[in-house]
């Protein structure tokens, strides 16, 4: 008999801190994603934005959510429409909570809250050192860096309270922040990220007239040479995997998701 007041709570324990160790991984890939988006979506005007907010419900959908979970830009900023979409990674869940159920360790995970608080802020840098020499300040200049410093952002996490009556702990939270140099990548939009990556990238010289009459001509036995398979300059920044952005199926699904 004694032996079970051991096991049981051995048993629930590791599975407990299976699910927070999950969670503790999420929590970090979050304040990743949260940082990276403040990046890319800085603000200051054109509605090319994302507040903490925004970013706590990409997060759950994006980060927390199910793995065949389907991005959807109109719909992931905000609270789920059904119970099915407010459903999180299997791997999040327990039968040995403090509630009844098998519910999620992530606590506050509902489909009216998000269960993650992001905080974003930028930490300001002077233009200085290296980049601030005569050569490099015209590289950082040529390319239209952001050099106003890093981006921060700080995820918390709090978890649901294990069984008590075997494991007495409560109010146990995830935190992580991530810090990313602004001037990495700050595209405010599709166009800007286009014409960043165009002036970085020297093959957009080769488009033109008489290299596509020539691709032309050899793609004539080549056909994998032809302009328009070999788009020389080509920059197209809507790429995503393919998984994340339909549910295919069958012969509807592209090759690359089959």
């Amino acid at each position: 008999m004694a032996t079970i007041f051991v096991l049981v709570p051995a048993f629930i324990g590791v599975s407990y801190l299976a699910k927070a160790g999950e969670l503790r991984h999420k929590t970090y890939e979050a304040a990743r994603y949260s940082a990276w988006e403040k990046v890319a979506w800085p603000g200051g005007g054109a509605g090319h934005s994302k507040s903490d907010q925004h970013l706590a419900w990409e997060a759950r959908y994006r980060v927390m959510g199910k793995p065949d979970h389907v991005f959807n830009s109109l719909t992931d900023h905000r609270a789920p429409g059904s119970a099915d979409q407010a459903m999180l990674d299997p791997m999040l869940y327990s039968a040995y909570l403090n509630q009844p159920g098998y519910i999620t360790v992530a606590k506050g995970a509902k489909t009216s809250s998000t269960g993650a608080a992001v905080a974003s802020s930028t930490v300001k840098a002077d233009l200085g050192g290296i980049l601030g020499s005569g050569g490099m300040k015209l590289v950082v200049e040529g390319l239209d860096l952001d050099t106003t410093g890093y981006r921060k952002a700080a995820v918390e996490m709090p978890l649901e309270d294990p069984d008590q009556a075997w494991i007495p702990a409560s109010n146990l939270s995830m935190k992580h922040h991530y810090v990313l140099l602004d001037n990495a990548w700050n595209a405010a939009s599709p166009s800007q990220a286009k014409s960043r990556v165009k002036n970085m990238v020297p093959t957009d010289l080769l488009d033109n007239g008489v290299i596509r009459t020539g691709l032309n001509l050899v793609g004539s036995i080549f056909p994998e040479i032809r302009s328009d398979n070999l788009e020389f300059g080509k920059v197209d920044v809507e790429v995503a995997p393919c998984q994340r952005l339909s549910t295919y199926s069958g012969s509807t699904a592209p090759s690359a998701c089959r």
